[in-house]
Parts: C-alpha cells; structure tokens; sequence
C-alpha cells in the first residue's frame, strides 16, 4: 500500500476526515461571499478581545476571491 505524503496509509485517516468538507469552486465562492467575511470578523474580535492582537484587521481588505470568481467564470 503507497503512503501519502503524511506518512499514513487512507484508511488510517478515515476518521479524522469525517465531516470534512471539501468544497467545489462555485461553492467555495457562495462561502466567501455570503459567510466568510462575518465569520472572520467575529474570529478577530474575539482576538482582539482577548489581546491576541493588537488592532482589529480589515478582513474585507485582506480577502481576494478574484481566482475563484475567475475560475467559476464569474469575473
């Protein structure tokens, strides 16, 4: 049996995998655009929050979804 490239055979995996989601493209795209952003923002508050950093980031500045809006043929 071929060992992947963290050494363990797929079915020794098998459960850490579950419940894993592996999006498609157009999917990935829906999650950015509809839950990421508040998820994001209420990740770093809480990090703020608990002096983890310094000042609250602008995620919306940070996140580029132009490659999967390309690669869904959505811009």
């Amino acid at each position: 049996m071929r060992l992947h490239k963290v050494g363990a055979k797929p079915a020794d995996l098998k459960e850490s995998f579950q419940g894993v989601l592996l999006y498609r493209p157009k999917q990935s795209l829906a999650f950015m655009q509809k839950r990421w952003l508040p998820l994001a923002a209420q990740v770093t508050a809480l990090l703020k929050q608990q002096d983890s950093l310094k000042s609250q980031p602008d995620v919306k500045a940070a996140t580029d979804s132009s490659f999967l809006r390309k690669a869904v043929g959505a811009g």
